[in-house]
This record gives C-alpha cells, sequence and structure tokens, in this order.
C-alpha cells in the first residue's frame, strides 16, 4: 500500500522522537484481520509508528494513508475494543490480495488508553490536513463513487451510534447524563432547518 512502510529495525533514534505526542506499550496491531503481534505504539506528529521486538517488525504510517480513525467497543464488529483505522486504498488494485490491508486496528492492552490514543491520533491528524484540494480533486468517476458507497456502507456496519435508552445505561447513574439522553429522543424535528424570517 502506498505510504505504508514495513520496518525490519526499531524505528527510535536514540535521542527519542522529536516530535512524540503519546507512546503506548503493548499495542496489538491488526493489519485487516491478520494480528502483526503485540508492540509499541508511537504517536508522532510527523507519522504513526508501531514496533515489535520480540517479532522484530514494525509499520509506519503517514497520516495522509489514514482515511479515518474512531474508537470501536462493539464488541460484535471486533471482539476487543480498539482503535479501528480506515487506511487509503486508492492505489490497490481492485482484488489484489493486498486490498484486506484497507482496515488496521490498533488494541491497547489497557482499556483506558483507547481515548488518549484517540485523541493523540485527531490532534496530529489535524496538522496535515489538506489545503491543496482544488476543484479538479473534487471530481469522482464512477469506481470511485462505488468505492466510497462500500467503504460507508462497511463503517455504517461496523459503528453503530447508541440509543437513547443505551445511552442512558451509560451514563453510570448520573441523573444529568439520563435525563439528556431522554430528552434527545422526545424532541422532534429539533434538527430540521430554521425558516428564515421573511
Amino acid at each position: 500500500m502506498a505510504g505504508i512502510c514495513q520496518l525490519s529495525s526499531d524505528p527510535r533514534p536514540a535521542e527519542g522522537f522529536a516530535d512524540s505526542r503519546h507512546e503506548e506499550a503493548e499495542v496489538e496491531l491488526y493489519m485487516g484481520e491478520e494480528s502483526q503481534g503485540s508492540g509499541t505504539l508511537f504517536i508522532l506528529e510527523s507519522m504513526v509508528a508501531w514496533w515489535c521486538a520480540e517479532r522484530g517488525v514494525g509499520f509506519t504510517l503517514p497520516y495522509r494513508t489514514i482515511v479515518m480513525h474512531a474508537v470501536c467497543r462493539d464488541t460484535a464488529a471486533f471482539p476487543r475494543p480498539c482503535i479501528y483505522c480506515h487506511l487509503d486504498s486508492g492505489e490497490l488494485e481492485e482484488g489484489s490480495q493486498d486490498e484486506a490491508l484497507s482496515e488496521a486496528r490498533l488494541v491497547p492492552s489497557r482499556a483506558d488508553a483507547l481515548e488518549t490514543v484517540f485523541n493523540a491520533l485527531s490532534e496530529c491528524q489535524c496538522l496535515h490536513a489538506d489545503s491543496d484540494v482544488g476543484d479538479d480533486d473534487m471530481m469522482f468517476d464512477q469506481a470511485s463513487v462505488a468505492a466510497r458507497a462500500a467503504a460507508e456502507a462497511r463503517l455504517d456496519s461496523v459503528f453503530q451510534m447508541p440509543t437513547p435508552a443505551q445511552f442512558a445505561a451509560m451514563s453510570n447513574g448520573h441523573p444529568a447524563a439520563a435525563a439528556a439522553a431522554a430528552a434527545v429522543d422526545q424532541v422532534d424535528g429539533q434538527f430540521d432547518d430554521a425558516e428564515e424570517e421573511s
């Protein structure tokens, strides 16, 4: 896959990474459905790196290859809570063996590390926003539109918004959160466009 680089040596310089935002040990990496082992995740301003000392293998992922990332706690979609990353597979040939690598999952051994990893990824991703998008970049052929629709359908099947009842159950008994959850389902038309005053 373009942009993703496999490593055969520890990427850490002797003096450490100058642009490190977060480092998390014991993170299992899945590329597609295949586990690459448990290693150390480095969230840098320049890229994401992962290194498994036991296997002597690692990967670097430039932020431009990470189309989106999200916390996934739905064990029906994946058996363990993880950070799901949808990767840019635009340069892969349809049906190629590498096509399965359009997804990666980061599974920290500490469940409470999910939000920390997600926030660090989000902050660094913002540093690489594409400011050079022009009119030509907004043109899509039929294959691109179909691929995007398939990707969106896949994401919809992986991530489901909790119902107000489920959200209330997650509020840990906090009355304000439970009341807010109940109110969301009761206000009809609350997100309708406001009519312009004449």
